[in-house]
């Protein structure tokens, strides 16, 4: 089995939307590409289909942790990022 590595530079932002509290949260995640000025994902993800994701996943983390632990795991694939074998 060959194994090809690639990368690229991208920017990741959270927003949570809406802002006031009133309204249900829905979780914004933008990724871009700097390298390509069409590339744009976005991803939305509000409470109940988080709830939904999280029991079909096995998630242990809540909504409102969810963004914090995602960066976090998306540091650990950057500092590991030039190993064989990531953990």
């Amino acid at each position: 089995m060959t194994r090809t590595r690639c990368s690229a530079s991208c920017a990741l932002y959270f927003k949570p939307f809406p802002p006031s509290s009133l309204l249900p949260q829905v979780l914004r995640i933008y990724i871009s590409d700097e390298a390509d000025p069409f590339a744009l994902h976005v991803l939305e993800v509000g409470e109940e289909e988080y709830a939904l994701l999280r029991a079909d996943q096995g998630i242990r983390v809540d909504y409102a942790n969810f963004p914090g632990k995602l960066i976090g795991l998306l540091d650990k694939c950057i500092a590991c990022q030039g190993e064989d074998l990531p953990r």
